[in-house]
């Protein structure tokens, strides 16, 4: 987080009037520690709580130019630890667990993220005059 705000890429976007393009990128160091917070810390839920979370705001940030790149980012480091050699050595095996709580977090993700789908109570309705 420390590098992506000294490198002076977010002052920048917002110095050249792309404001959503710096604020989704403040959303990128907390979805990369909710990933591995949930790869570490299999146990504690507050990890796929800011991993869900964070990912939503980054989608909903008003740019997808960095949410395209992050899930790849995410998908790769989660090929890495879920695909590992046994303790023999003589066989890879896979992590199901790990598979399992990245499934239910991404669709924790697309629940959350469909939200934007609902029909608003209130506005013009078809048909009224």
């Amino acid at each position: 987080g420390l590098l992506l705000g000294a490198s002076g890429s977010m002052a920048g976007a917002i110095g050249m009037g792309f404001y959503q393009m710096s604020l989704s990128q403040a959303y990128v160091p907390w979805v990369y520690a909710g990933l591995l917070g949930m790869i570490y810390r299999p146990h504690q839920r507050r990890m796929v709580a800011l991993l869900v979370i964070a990912a939503t705001l980054l989608i909903f940030a008003g740019t997808f130019w960095y949410a395209l790149p992050t899930a790849l980012g995410c998908g790769l480091l989660v090929a890495f630890y879920a695909i590992r050699r046994s303790a023999t050595g003589m066989r890879w095996t896979v992590d199901r667990a790990l598979l399992l709580r990245v499934a239910l977090a991404g669709g924790l993700l697309i629940g959350i993220a469909a939200v934007r789908l609902l029909p608003a109570p209130f506005g013009r309705r078809s048909g009224s005059s």
